[in-house]
């Protein structure tokens, strides 16, 4: 059995340089570079899920919402986590559709996607699939609670 060790901030900085890995790549011919995460890290995954939801909830008050656009936003918000391409930080739906299409327009999108990780395209499938779960179940508690728990407290019994 190996032997255990002390955790230490030295310990925690390797774990933390390992997670902060990135990866260069050229892209348009070699005419520009982009720097890809190695590794999807699970705050950033959680990030980009929250910032998904406050889109759709954006896009569902909007009556030219449609799916196309959501499902888009979805990969550039991927895009905008997990690589240092210019896409704003800011939700503001007009401008990340405009970059969406410029993106998948000239063909980034795909050649990006293409070199990220396919592991961590599917660790970041799987913990969407959850919280998409966990989701549903929050909002069917408080359907079936009449919202009264969640709205008060901020958590289903």
């Amino acid at each position: 059995m190996a032997k255990t060790k002390k955790l230490t901030i030295a310990e925690l900085d390797k774990m933390e340089n390992e997670l902060n890995q990135k990866e260069t790549i050229k892209i348009l011919d070699g005419k520009y570079e982009v720097n890809i995460h190695k590794v999807f890290k699970d705050s950033d995954i959680e990030d980009m899920l929250l910032n998904y939801m406050t889109i759709l909830q954006e896009l569902n008050k909007s009556p030219e919402a449609n799916l196309k656009n959501s499902a888009s936003l979805y990969i550039t918000l991927i895009l905008r986590h997990f690589t240092d391409l210019p896409i704003p930080e800011s939700n503001e739906i007009d401008e990340l559709i405009r970059i969406t299409k410029v993106l998948k327009n000239k063909g980034i999108t795909t050649e990006v996607t293409e070199s990220l990780p396919k592991d961590q395209l599917e660790y970041l499938g799987t913990r969407a699939q959850e919280a998409s779960v966990a989701l549903e179940k929050l909002i069917k508690g408080a359907e079936t609670n009449g919202g009264s728990e969640y709205e008060t407290t901020g958590v289903i019994n």
